[in-house]
């Protein structure tokens, strides 16, 4: 009994300890990006919101996508292997689909910064239209999470990537919502707990059970696939 609660407490240990190493290089590679954000929330005169919120845009492509699909990319690997992680196995990914993950990046932020804006202008002159576009918004946050997944889990092209995460997410909207949603209640719960478990862990952590979750549900579907065909 006591030799199996040695493992567990081993085990344990071992993942919070690949989770804060990759999280802490992940913050790092991200800092740009965390400093704009924190002046746009100590900014008191509203013309400072258009030369932060350019500069937001043209920063997350570079120093937001890459990092975290290297995230992703590192918790698959922890869940293949169930054991430690180097370090460099992070910037592996991180080089290797640097490419991918600017392009995506530069793909979502305008969508998203368009979307966000027709969103404003709507506000008060078509709720309709507003509601709509919101929707437009939150389908393209779960396309651009299930593309961190894609990009993460199949070594194909990124056109293939793109369309696999978008056939997904529209064929599979309950698995897609509760996923995301299940990514924002654990940011949500660490952050309340602590920030500072938050900055540590935090990210990691929300990648490692959003992968997991994904990569069950994609088992699932082999497994349907391969018994349908028989």
């Amino acid at each position: 009994m006591g030799e199996k609660v040695y493992l567990k407490l081993y085990e344990l240990s071992r993942l919070l300890l690949n989770f804060f190493v990759f999280n802490v290089i992940w913050f790092i590679l991200t800092i740009p990006m965390w400093v704009v954000v924190f002046q746009l929330f100590l900014i008191e005169d509203t013309a400072s919101l258009y030369i932060l919120v350019p500069i937001l845009t043209l920063l997350l492509p570079f120093v937001f996508f890459p990092p975290t699909q290297a995230l992703f990319a590192t918790m698959r690997e922890i869940i293949i292997q169930d054991d430690w992680i180097h370090v460099k196995v992070f910037f592996t990914f991180y080089t290797s689909s640097f490419k991918n993950s600017l392009i995506a990046g530069i793909l979502f932020t305008g969508l998203a910064i368009s979307l966000s804006y027709s969103i404003y202008l709507s506000w008060q002159l078509n709720l309709i239209l507003m509601i709509v576009l919101a929707v437009i918004l939150f389908y393209l946050f779960l396309f651009g999470l299930y593309f961190f997944f894609m990009e993460s889990h199949f070594d194909m092209n990124l056109g293939w990537k793109l369309k696999q995460a978008l056939v997904f997410v529209m064929g599979h909207p309950v698995s897609s919502i509760g996923n995301f949603l299940l990514f924002v209640f654990i940011h949500f719960v660490v952050w309340s707990v602590s920030p500072v478990i938050s900055f540590l862990i935090g990210m990691a952590l929300t990648s490692y059970f959003s992968i997991y979750l994904f990569m069950r549900k994609m088992n699932k579907l082999v497994e349907r696939k391969t018994e349908t065909a028989k």
